[in-house]
């Protein structure tokens, strides 16, 4: 069987600035090998509320014969009288009918401390004209507003109901930070959670996550295994610098290298670039994999971001080259850069068709292809998501984080 191969691209639409450019369009591009002139892709124009929430989203794909953008999706947004978010719908533009066709929407709901309750995904059924569940996520909460359990179900047709599929649980110290996440799989035939995976946090004097360990449960042995050790390394200003990511070698019965993410900032703290090796066991060496690089004006506002795959060690360069560019027509107003967000996805590439994605709140996840399509969905909780990614065949895939909960 083959192995699948994801590669993800990190876009950050949440800007890393003192004052804060409202993205309002985005371009995307592709250089051609040993080329230095871009070729337009895709285009998203977004346009927001007078609180600069975002209203609404639409996405072109470039006509290269005909020279013109054609519409291929969109997504409206709809939100609370508090400012939270309550819906998404995407419909797809249909070229035969001119017209835009219902595809898919969440619905989000919240319990009355304003925490994300529940969130439903509905496909759109145009044999019938209606709306169908598919699945629903369940959060849960201690009494000081962490997340100690997330519950997904898939709605079955048969009985009319939620089915359990897997959940995941959380425990925290006194600070408030996660200690430990387990993983678990329904087992409808016995009615039981089965454990899947389970990591452990650790953290540094500075209260900021210093390592990572997950294991895996073997059922033959009834024990927790080793799998990954991720450990991060910072810089004095507490960026982050390093990311090792080490597997547990059954044969040696030791951790082995296998990634390492290095980070590089300018002089105004904001990350310029990221580079992606893997460890060569032959040479004993690390060998180029992706690169990142992002740009920012004079405001430090983010305006682009390149990335770079397939490190050809003949040529000395990557076979694939693409960038994306952000666009605002207004600024909005100054933000506090230490409470800006982060995210980080590992491993990348992916293996085992998981992958963890860190964040700091709930935020929509997606996963776009080459041609701007979304091919994946998913919400974010507080801290690391450990996301299956199904059948998704492999590729080269855009990962956004982006799309906050609530209002800013």
């Amino acid at each position: 069987m083959n192995k699948l191969f994801y590669t993800f691209v990190i876009c950050h639409l949440t800007l890393i600035a003192v004052s804060q450019c409202r993205v309002d369009s985005t371009l995307f591009f592709k250089y051609d090998l040993g080329s230095t002139t871009k070729e337009p892709l895709n285009l998203t124009v977004y346009s927001y509320n007078l609180d600069n929430s975002i209203g609404h989203e639409i996405l072109f794909h470039w006509d290269k014969t005909h020279s013109v953008w054609n519409s291929t999706n969109q997504t409206e947004y709809a939100y609370n009288g508090e400012g939270m978010l309550t819906e998404e719908l995407t419909q797809e533009w249909n070229v035969a009918s001119n017209s835009w066709k219902n595809s898919f929407k969440f619905n989000y709901h919240y319990n009355s401390k304003g925490e994300l309750s529940h969130s439903f995904y509905n496909e759109w059924d145009s044999a019938t004209s209606s709306w169908k569940n598919s699945f629903l996520r369940s959060y849960y909460y201690n009494s000081k507003g962490d997340q100690t359990q997330y519950l997904f179900q898939n709605w079955n047709e048969s009985t009319s109901s939620w089915m359990n599929s897997s959940k995941y649980e959380y425990t925290y110290n006194v600070e408030g930070k996660i200690l430990s996440e387990l993983f678990q799989k329904w087992n409808a035939s016995s009615s039981l959670w089965i454990n899947g995976n389970k990591t452990d946090y650790f953290y540094n004097s500075n209260s900021i996550v210093s390592q990572e360990i997950m294991q895996i449960w073997d059922t033959s042995s009834v024990a927790w295994l080793n799998s990954v050790k991720e450990i991060f390394t910072y810089r004095l200003d507490g960026n982050l610098s390093f990311v090792n990511r080490d597997w547990w070698s059954r044969d040696k019965m030791d951790w082995v290298k296998f990634r390492l993410e290095s980070f590089t900032y300018d002089g105004n703290n904001d990350k310029v670039g990221r580079l992606n090796q893997a460890w060569d066991d032959i040479d004993s060496a690390w060998v180029n994999g992706l690169k990142d690089t992002w740009e920012y004006n004079a405001n430090r506002d983010l305006v682009a971001n390149d990335f770079y795959y397939f490190w050809d060690e003949s040529s000395m360069r990557y076979n694939f080259h693409y960038r994306e560019e952000y666009i605002c027509a207004q600024m909005t107003q100054t933000k506090d850069p230490n409470k800006d967000k982060a995210y980080f996805i590992f491993p990348n590439p992916v293996s085992n068709n998981t992958v963890t994605v860190h964040s700091e709140s709930g935020d929509d996840f997606r996963l776009l292809d080459i041609s701007g399509n979304t091919v994946f969905r998913s919400i974010l909780d507080k801290g690391a998501n450990q996301v299956k990614l199904g059948s998704l065949t492999s590729g080269i895939y855009i990962a956004k984080v982006g799309k906050k909960m609530h209002r800013s």
